[in-house]
């Protein structure tokens, strides 16, 4: 992908943030991500199926995330009761 795409894709999932502090899920369309976004409705349709597709694709992200944040976390957990360290690393 282009930057130009990235950040349409990017600027999409964040319209589709923006609906959802005040819309349910089921309520909000492919027309109204467009707009919010302001991009022409057939740069959704070039990237989504469906509003729910971009919902789903935003949060495996946000899952992905987290989990590889959390790894060396887990690490470092691991370590601090071994040596009865309750403290937080870099703190």
């Amino acid at each position: 992908m282009t930057d130009d795409q990235d950040c349409t894709t990017l600027t999409l999932e964040l319209a589709l943030l923006t609906l959802l502090a005040d819309h349910s899920l089921e309520q909000i369309t492919p027309m109204e991500v467009a707009t919010v976004a302001e991009v022409p409705i057939e740069a959704f349709h070039a990237r989504f199926v469906s509003v729910c597709q971009l919902n789903d694709i935003i949060f495996a992200d946000i899952k992905q995330s987290l989990i590889q944040t959390a790894q060396p976390v887990e690490k470092n957990r691991g370590n601090q009761c071994e040596n009865n360290d309750l403290t937080a690393p870099g703190l």
